[in-house]
């Protein structure tokens, strides 16, 4: 058996050490994965020994894992956390769920998704994940994990995302990875970053970080133009940046901790190619 251990992450010395000492199984957020593919696209290097390539800490899209399947890779989707040791549920590529899906509990996790009157939420419902477990901190009481899901009818959970980072604008909620999910399939734009703004009309409105890929950015552009201007039911604003914040600890997730000038909350369809401050960490 072989460990690494890597300092701080590095696509290609990532790619070159599973060359290298074969490595079979790593876990890695999705934002990792992206960036190990892209330098894989850039540079090459074989990837075939990665046969248990474990995805979590995020939703995996639908592209994500086409993406990863082109290039001889089997994801491996789980969702867990410290409190409840390791995995709570999986998503094996021969278990028939839906791309993205985070599966089935494994045995020894009893869990639910509630809704917000501490009901079991019914097929496609949102509602938090509860779990309970040998393995989980709280024992036999159900822990509330503040990750949101839904069951789809064949039983299959689907993440869509922090509780603490839903949009409340005009008393519709929003739940920016959907959003992210769906600005990041569009050509011309790398990645994405949404979060919520102060707003005295809605209570809140919908703002999206954009990073345009390179030979997008003028598209990018006028993507976030039309969106300003053409009449919509969901307030928005939109900043293009080089880059997103990244908190080092995670090295690879976006940092929500973003702070827009009040000028920016005002108006819509600003561009800033000066990256956004952070916020102190909560």
């Amino acid at each position: 058996v072989t460990l690494g251990f890597p300092g701080s992450f590095d696509a290609r010395a990532v790619i070159d050490a599973i060359e290298r000492y074969g490595i079979t199984m790593m876990f890695a957020v999705p934002a990792i994965v992206r960036a190990i593919l892209d330098e894989h696209e850039r540079g090459d290097g074989d990837l075939s020994s990665w046969v248990r390539p474990l995805v979590g800490g995020d939703a995996m899209t639908a592209d994500l894992a086409d993406t990863m399947r082109r290039v001889g890779l089997s994801p491996i989707h789980v969702w867990g956390m410290t409190e409840t040791s390791g995995a709570g549920t999986v998503a094996t590529p021969d278990c028939g769920a839906p791309t993205g899906s985070l599966g089935v509990p494994f045995p020894y996790v009893d869990l639910r998704v509630m809704a917000t009157d501490e009901r079991e939420a019914d097929t496609d419902q949102m509602g938090e994940i509860w779990v309970r477990g040998p393995g989980v901190v709280s024992g036999e009481d159900w822990l509330r994990t503040g990750d949101l899901a839904s069951r789809d009818e064949n039983g299959w959970l689907h993440l869509v995302g922090r509780a603490h980072r839903m949009i409340n604008t005009a008393g519709e909620l929003v739940a920016p990875p959907t959003v992210e999910r769906a600005l990041r399939s569009m050509d011309g734009v790398s990645d994405a970053l949404v979060v919520g703004l102060p707003d005295e009309r809605w209570g809140q409105i919908v703002a999206a970080l954009i990073v345009a890929s390179p030979q997008g950015r003028a598209q990018a552009s006028s993507m976030t133009n039309n969106w300003m201007h053409e009449p919509s039911n969901v307030p928005l604003t939109a900043r293009q940046h080089k880059r997103l914040p990244r908190s080092p600890p995670t090295a690879g997730r976006a940092s929500t901790h973003v702070h827009f000038t009040a000028s920016a909350a005002r108006r819509r369809g600003i561009r800033d190619d000066t990256p956004p401050t952070l916020g102190a960490a909560q």
